[in-house]
């Protein structure tokens, strides 16, 4: 065998791992790049990031072109190192040249380039992308038979061929925001905030109203100098009125209406009726997104929630929407309240009976079922299938039993929550 023959087929083993690092290399770093980090990099107009997006958007096309350009090369690189050993009369030749690549491809065609590649991804994409891109071009008809082939097999299967999205989840988000808290790049009422975005659209109506028994509402026949007595003293900008019962909301009057007919000494002698304006009515099971829509575009404040029998189920305003995103909004008429669950002891917690089940479990680290009651009030008249009075018990499950705590006529105000024993801050960590 002459010396040429030696060196050319070296140089085409060196060639053969060279590409090897390049398509590992490349993998890792596409992989590394998230749909919107690749989006944002052709917004500032880097080079190589049309090629970066365009793979990651199709990454069942990039993903086969790295494996069979990597799978013929390891190929390759391993029948022509037998080759070498073979022809040097190497003892066991097949044996050591497969230990000898194993070795070589591992180090340099795998380890190597990715942990080059990763530590600098968005450099590294953008540089490799467009060679990979060329490589796709060249191997396009095998790449296609095999993606039809794939795609055969995991219809045969039952599988779901071809994904395309979505590349980045809800929960991705909330992974993002919850390390960025972490890390002190978000502050925790910016990562509370974006979190109650997030679920903003999952929100229903019902979730959010002011309930039929707290509605502040005037009946028709009233005087409108009364009216306007309960206004200012519930402090709110507007109210309904409804005609023999609250079923039968016919309006809405305004605080401003009521204060002009009073400045200009007429207040006296008007009727509601003629002060009253139209008011919205809304299903209960609306989402509350599509609801800050229709109050943007019908520019009203407060609309009436009917339930499936066309019955009064109570209000929603705009404020309480907002509340929804910013969290409590307060302004000089609201009184402080208390926390809607406060932990009296290692035992015991005293939650106000409107305090949503799934928010009860969070802070109190408890169990209770969330299926068929939202409230701690709805679950705790549940569980005893009647109107319980105050300091009856119930036993929700092993661990929690629920006390009546305060009631107001048929109503609920407050369960005492009753623990076998909460763990501590710190209690089980060595």
């Amino acid at each position: 065998m002459s010396s040429v023959s030696i060196d050319a087929e070296l140089a085409g083993l060196v060639a053969l791992i060279l590409l090897a690092m390049f398509f590992a290399g490349t993998e890792a770093a596409l992989i590394s790049i998230s749909r919107v980090k690749a989006r944002s990099m052709l917004e500032s107009r880097l080079h190589g990031a049309s090629s970066v997006l365009r793979l990651i958007e199709d990454r069942n096309r990039f993903l086969t072109t790295v494996l069979i350009g990597n799978t013929i090369v390891l190929l390759a690189a391993d029948s022509l190192a037998t080759f070498l050993f073979i022809q040097a009369q190497v003892p066991h030749a097949a044996v050591w040249s497969t230990i000898l690549m194993t070795v070589l491809l591992l180090t340099f065609g795998e380890i190597i380039p990715k942990t080059i590649t990763i530590g600098d991804s968005e450099k590294w994409a953008r540089r490799l992308a467009p060679w990979l891109e060329r490589v796709a071009f060249v191997i396009s008809p095998l790449n296609a038979s095999f993606l039809w082939l794939t795609n055969g097999i995991l219809r045969i299967f039952g599988g779901r061929p071809s994904p395309h999205g979505p590349f980045v989840t809800e929960e991705d988000i909330r992974m993002l925001v919850n390390v960025g808290a972490e890390q002190n790049v978000l502050e925790e009422q910016e990562r509370e905030m974006i979190h109650s975005i997030i679920e903003f659209g999952d929100t229903i109506v019902r979730e959010v109203m002011t309930p039929r028994p707290d509605i502040v509402a005037v009946e028709r026949s009233m005087l409108a100098t009364r009216a306007l007595e309960l206004v200012i003293k519930e402090g709110y900008s507007k109210i309904p009125v409804y005609e023999g019962t609250i079923d039968n909301v016919a309006g809405v009057v305004h605080e401003r209406e009521l204060l002009i007919a009073l400045a200009n000494g007429t207040l006296a002698h008007v009727s509601l009726t003629s002060l009253m304006r139209a008011v919205e009515f809304v299903p209960e099971n609306k989402r509350v997104s599509e609801m800050l829509r229709e109050m943007q575009r019908g520019k009203y404040s407060l609309a009436v929630v009917v339930d499936e029998y066309g019955g009064t189920a109570g209000l929603v305003t705009l404020e309480d929407l907002l509340e929804e995103i910013v969290g409590e909004i307060r302004d000089e008429h609201d009184e402080i309240e208390e926390e809607p669950i406060r932990r009296i002891s290692e035992h015991e917690a005293v939650v106000e009976a409107s305090t949503n089940v799934e928010d009860v479990n969070a802070q109190l680290d408890t169990e209770l079922p969330t299926d068929e009651f939202e409230t701690i009030g709805g679950l705790t008249v549940g569980l005893f299938g009647r109107l319980p009075a105050v300091g009856e018990e119930v036993v929700a499950d092993e661990n929690v039993r629920l006390k009546v705590e305060r009631t107001r006529g048929r109503r609920i105000l407050a369960v005492r929550v009753l623990h076998n024993g909460w763990k501590t801050e710190g209690e089980g960590e060595e």
